[in-house]
C-alpha cells in the first residue's frame, strides 16, 4: 500500500503495476476483514475475544490502506471503539489476564496502542 502511494506521488507508476498492486491490495483487504471479531476488534482467527495489539495494528493498517483503496470507515470506528473500551483506568492497555500470555509488557503495549 505504501509502495503504491509512493509510486503514485513520485509519478513512477505504470498502469500495469498500478492495476496489479490494486488487485493485491483488494485481496488483502478482503482477507483482513475475516479477522474482525463481532463487536469490534481483531483476532488471529477472527474469534472473540479480540486482541489489543492486533486491533491497534488493524487501525494503523486500514488508515494507511485508505490512501490507496476504499476502506469502510465504520470498520475502523468499531475497532477504535472496542480498543478504547479495553483501556484500563490508569490509561494503559494490556491483554486480558485470563489469556495467560501477552506479547509485551503493559508499558510497551500502551506505547504501541497509543
Amino acid at each position: 500500500m505504501l509502495a503504491l502511494d509512493y509510486l503514485r506521488r513520485s509519478r513512477r507508476i505504470t498502469p500495469e503495476i498500478e492495476l496489479r498492486a490494486l488487485e493485491f491490495i483488494n485481496l488483502g483487504w478482503q482477507r483482513l476483514l475475516t479477522f474482525e471479531v463481532e463487536g469490534g476488534g481483531f483476532d488471529w482467527w477472527g474469534k472473540a475475544p479480540a486482541n489489543v495489539v492486533l486491533s491497534a495494528y488493524a487501525i494503523l493498517e486500514f488508515t494507511d490502506m485508505a490512501r490507496v483503496h476504499p476502506v469502510d470507515p465504520a470498520i475502523i470506528e468499531r475497532a477504535r471503539r472496542w480498543l478504547s473500551g479495553q483501556q484500563h483506568s490508569d490509561g494503559s492497555w494490556g491483554e486480558l489476564s485470563d489469556r495467560g500470555w501477552t506479547w509485551m509488557g503493559r508499558g510497551s503495549m500502551t506505547a504501541f496502542v497509543a
